[in-house]
Parts: C-alpha cells; structure tokens; sequence
C-alpha cells in the first residue's frame, strides 16, 4: 500500500474513492478487501461550534474537531501502516 505522502482524497469524485497515485483511484469498497479499515472520519473547522449546528440541522452524525481549515480527515489502518488522507 502506498504511504500517506502518495494519497489524497479527491475532491471531486465520490469522497470514498482515495487516489493511491498519479494514474490510480480506489474505491472504499476495493480497499476493504485489501485489509483497510477506517478508524477515523470528521470534519475540521475554525468553527466547529457553527458547523456543528449546521450537521446537526442535517441530522448528520459527524465528528466536528478544531482545525485551519475545513477539511474531511479520515484515518485508515492497512496491512503495512496507518496513514491520515484530507480532503
């Protein structure tokens, strides 16, 4: 598997596909079968207060940590390493 400087979520595919090189997309699916699994998915914002509130109006049930940014994060464990992707 690939270390985490070589993966990036892609922004404008479905958020469960992770880009694994320059000439390679994964689905979730595909990784689950390779021995991944996610141990660890939120959302980063320098307002998590305020996008907590806007989750919760969706009814979506989300982690909201403190962050630069917005940004997804997600934290996966492979069979060789356990690597952080953002969005």
């Amino acid at each position: 598997m690939a270390g985490a400087e070589q993966l990036s979520m892609c922004p404008c595919v479905h958020p469960l596909s992770i880009r694994m090189n320059v000439n390679e997309w994964r689905s979730a699916a595909q990784l689950l079968k390779e021995g991944c699994s996610l141990l660890r998915f939120a959302a980063a914002s320098p307002d998590p207060e305020e996008l907590s509130k806007q989750v919760d109006l969706l009814g979506i049930d989300l982690r909201i940590v403190k962050g630069d940014k917005l940004q997804l994060r997600a934290t996966i464990a492979g069979p060789k390493a356990q690597f952080t992707v953002t969005s």
